[in-house]
């Protein structure tokens, strides 16, 4: 029996303009409640990113945010590990002398906000727009005040695994991972969306047998070996197709996993 389906956002739960059916998980979320069934959103995104998705309309539910970096259960946090100042200034550090790693539109993704240069172009900021609410112009990235969660990096449209392999050989206890082509994500050491679903299944005594997750993209690999019912999209990236235990059978922008759901439940 289903007792908690977790799902990602982008290019699962979201079609390519970045919508979803609201009848069709209206329809879905009054059957979750009746059943006491689990609805958790499980993104790389910021918190008030995908509360912006849901048009602020389901704030009571659950959200794993910054790659499992933050929780938050009907509005309050229950889980947060921040990047200490030590790990953030490294990182900017070596973002500015490290000839491949240079040129990336640089966001420090934190409880009150989301942190960019003055000096971002008005290129990069249009494509952060994309991604982020409450977003901070500041003059030294490695002065914000603030708890920080997540180091987004994003080259647009370059690969990014030689970079990932720079970072992960100079940059000591931290996870990094791939949102996507162009873009990476550097969190707190052991934590990825995998280990925040689990932190939910010990929370609500939910084992994995009765646990569902979608999800379309390397960030996503944790998660979907954390339930028995892990399901890559039908458009999932190659990595994802061949490790996951399932697939469905239509994609994020013919209502994929809201139809899966209906046979789940």
């Amino acid at each position: 029996m289903i007792k908690m389906i977790a799902t990602d956002m982008d290019g699962t739960f979201l079609d390519d303009y970045k919508e979803f059916d609201n009848d069709h998980f209206d329809f879905l979320n009054t059957k979750f409640e009746k059943e006491n069934i689990k609805f958790v959103v499980a993104s790389g995104n910021q918190y008030q990113q995908l509360l912006h998705y849901f048009n602020n309309d389901y704030s009571n539910q659950t959200y794993i945010a910054e790659n499992g970096a933050l929780i938050i259960n009907d509005g309050k946090i229950i889980f947060e590990k921040i990047l200490t100042k030590e790990q953030l200034s490294n990182i900017l550090t070596l973002l500015s002398k490290i000839k491949i790693l240079k040129g990336a539109i640089v966001v420090l993704s934190g409880r009150k906000g989301a942190y960019v240069a003055n000096s971002i172009s008005e290129k990069s900021m249009k494509e952060t727009r994309k991604y982020y609410q409450n977003i901070i112009k500041v003059d030294d990235l490695k002065n914000v005040d603030d708890k920080i969660y997540k180091v987004s990096l994003n080259w647009i449209d370059q690969d990014t695994m030689n970079k990932e392999n720079v970072l992960n050989a100079e940059v000591g206890d931290v996870h990094i991972t791939s949102g996507g082509f162009g873009g990476l994500d550097i969190v707190p050491e052991n934590i990825n969306k995998g280990t925040a679903l689990e932190y939910l299944q010990d929370l609500w005594n939910i084992d994995k047998g009765d646990t569902a997750a979608f999800g379309d993209n390397y960030n996503d690999f944790e998660l979907l070996n954390t339930c028995d019912f892990g399901f890559a999209m039908k458009n999932a990236n190659e990595y994802i197709l061949n490790s996951s235990k399932y697939v469905t059978e239509f994609d994020n922008n013919d209502d994929g996993v809201l139809r899966t759901i209906d046979m789940l439940v």
